[in-house]
């Protein structure tokens, strides 16, 4: 439950910086940004092939990140 608490949390700190943003998509660059950290490059790859079969149709969102 703590890594679902901090995936919404994400998500919402996500939705309140970017609120033009589709539901699925910042739920999409949440789940992604809270996961990707943690993976090997070589399990990347599967991580981004298993989203293309869940979410077929979504693209995750770009963010700018030019103030970091």
């Amino acid at each position: 439950m703590r890594e679902l608490k901090a995936v919404l949390r994400a998500v919402g700190q996500i939705k309140a910086k970017s609120p033009q943003l589709n539901e699925t998509s910042v739920c999409i660059k949440g789940i992604r940004d809270m996961n990707l950290a943690k993976l090997v490059s070589d399990d990347v790859v599967l991580f981004d092939k298993m989203f293309e079969d869940l979410f077929p149709d979504c693209e995750e969102p770009e963010i700018n990140m030019d103030d970091l």
